[in-house]
């Protein structure tokens, strides 16, 4: 969900359930409560994208992996 955002310089998500399924309530646990957030920066005509995440720590893992490889397929 997001719960601020200001176009064009920040964005923050909280994380909910991702699913309504029976026998998944582990998973909603798992992602309830997190946090992301995205903040542009500009200085000198440089964009800098600054990403911060509280996540619970059974998703760290994932997001030590995949968030490193997702700036790559940000276009301008």
């Amino acid at each position: 969900m997001i719960e601020k955002l200001n176009p064009n310089e920040f964005v923050l998500f909280r994380h909910g359930a991702d699913t309504k399924e029976s026998g998944q309530q582990e998973r909603e646990k798992e992602w309830t409560g997190g946090t992301e957030s995205y903040s542009l920066a500009e200085k000198n005509g440089v964009a800098t994208l600054i990403v911060e995440t509280d996540v619970p720590k059974e998703q760290e893992e994932t997001f030590n992996f995949r968030f490193p490889r997702a700036p790559k397929r940000l276009t301008l």
